[in-house]
């Protein structure tokens, strides 16, 4: 009788544990996704591909900056760092793990990057869902002070 009264135990937690462990999966599931888009559009600003990386972009990166502005913009920062020898992330955050989440998700990744010419800085990457649910990059920050 015990034997069956820890067995039904075990059978309930198990499926208490299912339903977070779905969950689980998709979160990692969306975070690879992100991830993969971030660092996709990251190395077509590593190749110097701004239209690349200003038509991959989400709609409200594009939004706030024109195409021009972009571009200056990139070669100037990017100029100062030379070539990218080596990037790692550092930190994944999903809003939808805070108190109050925004109406629209997002992933803000963090990478500790190894340039030629700076040394060691940080790269902050934010991406949202885009058009049919595929991730874009929604804004970028480099930080030199590393």
């Amino acid at each position: 009788m015990m034997r069956r009264t820890i067995y039904m135990l075990l059978v309930a937690l198990l499926l208490l544990a299912l339903p977070w462990a779905g969950g689980a999966a998709e979160d990692m599931r969306q975070q690879a996704q992100a991830q993969k888009a971030a660092l996709a559009w990251l190395d077509l600003v590593d190749r110097a591909d701004w239209a690349g990386s200003y038509q991959t972009a989400h709609a409200n990166l594009r939004s706030t900056t024109d195409r021009a502005a972009w571009d200056y913009r990139l070669k100037e920062l990017r100029g100062d760092l030379g070539d990218i020898q080596e990037r790692k992330l550092v930190k994944a955050e999903y809003s939808g793990d805070r108190p109050n989440p925004p109406a629209r998700p997002y992933w803000a990744f963090v990478f500790a990057t190894q340039t030629q010419k700076a040394g060691i800085v940080e790269e902050s990457v934010t991406c949202r869902p885009g058009p049919k649910g595929s991730w874009r990059v929604s804004g970028y920050f480099i930080d030199l002070k590393l």
